[in-house]
């Protein structure tokens, strides 16, 4: 009884090893039953619809229901539920485009007017400015002048008072009095012409002055107008561009009607017919 323990044993670790080996030959598999819904763990795996770019109704399947396509292979195309759209988007850009086109030359000729403006100004505040400084040269001319003819008054005057003095005397005769008068006359009326002339050249200046004033402010007024003109024709151009943009983006969808599939994949179903509105 006792002997055959031991010959027990080693027959019961002797299976246990055979069993072990052998299970290292056997496949190893799970499997466990039950209901539920099988979800491919990759996104990109799992099943998608694909969606219309643009609203427009099936032209063409070029699937069927089962088919395996790969990523890029058209699927079907589509046309816009209105048949003229893209005549009038098409219409409609022709006309944005004119419109850019027509503010572009609007703002060159705008660019040109005030060049031509600021050259203008130039020349006429530069020709206001020679007349200024021919007033100005006039003016130091009468006042030599009138200096010279204050200096004949004075000694007109002098030579007039020393013959009054000495006729009384017999030292000069009566008509050397007149003449020294009449001299003291003419130097008196030089005086007062050399006295006028300044008074004239001075406005003369005061004139050129203003009127280079005027020219000045008024040719800034010109210019600041059409640099205002300017910046609308730019804010024009920014906005017709910009309202060209959905116009564009509209008929490029317009031009890829055609539905190509996003990933390598098998068909499953057809939601749409040929003619039916997506």
């Amino acid at each position: 009884m006792h002997g055959s323990w031991p010959k027990l044993t080693a027959i019961l670790v002797l299976s246990g090893l055979g069993g072990c080996i052998a299970m290292g030959f056997v496949p190893w598999q799970q499997s466990l039953s039950g209901a539920g819904k099988l979800v491919a763990l990759a996104p990109m795996e799992r099943q998608q619809t694909i969606d219309a770019t643009v609203e427009g109704r099936i032209v063409k399947w070029y699937v069927a229901e089962g088919s395996r396509v790969k990523k890029g292979d058209a699927v079907a195309e589509m046309a816009d539920l209105d048949p003229v759209l893209p005549t009038r988007l098409g219409l409609e850009r022709t006309a944005v485009l004119e419109r850019i086109r027509a503010i572009a030359e609007r703002e060159r000729q705008l660019d040109e007017r005030i060049h031509e403006l600021n050259q203008s100004l130039k020349n006429e505040v530069s020709a206001a400015d020679f007349r200024i400084q021919q007033a100005r040269d006039r003016i130091r001319a009468a006042e030599q002048t009138q200096e010279a003819a204050n200096a004949k008054v004075l000694v007109s005057t002098q030579n007039l008072d020393r013959h009054r003095a000495m006729f009384p005397k017999g030292l000069v005769s009566k008509r050397q009095v007149e003449v020294a008068k009449a001299d003291k006359d003419t130097a008196d009326a030089e005086l007062r012409r050399a006295e006028a002339q300044l008074d004239e050249t001075g406005n003369v200046q005061r004139t050129a002055e203003m009127d280079r004033a005027r020219t000045m402010n008024n040719g800034l007024a010109i210019i600041r107008d059409a640099r205002a003109s300017r910046e609308s024709a730019r804010s024009d151009s920014a906005s017709a561009r910009q309202s060209l943009q959905p116009v564009e983006t509209r008929l490029n969808r317009q031009s890829t009607q055609t539905i190509l599939a996003p990933v390598d994949a098998t068909i499953l179903r057809l939601v749409a017919q040929p003619g039916s509105a997506v």
